[in-house]
């Protein structure tokens, strides 16, 4: 996997490219999979799936400095504070709001951490188990359920079922290389070649969803100007 790019390999998933990913394919063993070897290029080439878990109240703050909508709810409720309007239903709507999303936050950002240690069978000469942090680029993952999947593309498969994010559908069947994106596996078996791992998988590039943020700055500052009024 060394001979392709990381930029080219962020492009399949990215641009759903399905231009020479049989020459992908076939540049790895499905039999013997990644050599030690390879497996060290591979990390030196495209990185490492590892990800240094932070402090609990360091991901509380990040994601509440981070979020558009936070932010913007943070804002709303300084206004608020400020025209002498801190008692009443939209205090106490806010405070749960803002509580809510940085807890949920918070919580997702833990069971994305412990995901890390997970343990999953992979092909390196021979089966083997690996922790999720683990993965390089290359890897041919033996998908079985509740096997969590990187960014990656499927080379066979019996009925397999992805939960959460996959470029073609839930249920992969008779599609040629479907592109799995961070996934998890509900049922059925299978092999997928990962494809990106860490910081240039499509979940950490494509970086959070605008689009909420912007509703919800506009929610929250009608608020503000109706309660002015």
């Amino acid at each position: 996997m060394s001979e392709f790019t990381t930029e080219y390999l962020q492009s399949i998933v990215f641009e759903r490219k399905k231009v020479d990913i049989e020459h992908i394919v076939s540049s790895i063993s499905s039999e013997s999979g990644l050599s030690d070897e390879q497996v060290l290029s591979s990390r030196e080439s495209h990185g490492s799936n590892y990800k240094k878990p932070p402090k609990f109240i360091s991901i509380v703050i990040s994601n509440a400095k981070s979020n558009l909508t936070i932010l913007n709810i943070l804002l709303a409720f300084a206004c608020n504070i400020r025209n002498g309007q801190f008692i009443g239903n939209y205090f106490y709507l806010s405070f749960t709001i803002i509580s809510t999303l940085i807890f949920q936050s918070a919580l997702t950002h833990f069971f994305y951490q412990k995901r890390n240690t997970e343990q999953i069978s992979v092909i390196r000469k021979q089966k083997v188990n690996i922790q999720f942090q683990d993965l390089v680029v290359g890897d041919i993952i033996l998908c079985y359920p509740s096997t969590p999947l990187p960014d990656s593309v499927l080379i066979s498969d019996s009925l397999l079922t992805v939960q959460k994010f996959c470029a073609q559908k839930k249920q992969i069947k008779n599609v040629e290389f479907p592109f799995i994106l961070n996934g998890s596996v509900s049922r059925g078996s299978g092999r997928v070649i990962v494809t990106a791992v860490g910081e240039n998988s499509f979940q950490e590039r494509k970086g959070r969803n605008f689009g909420t943020g912007v509703l919800g700055a506009m929610a929250f500052w009608a608020m503000v100007l109706v309660q002015r009024k």
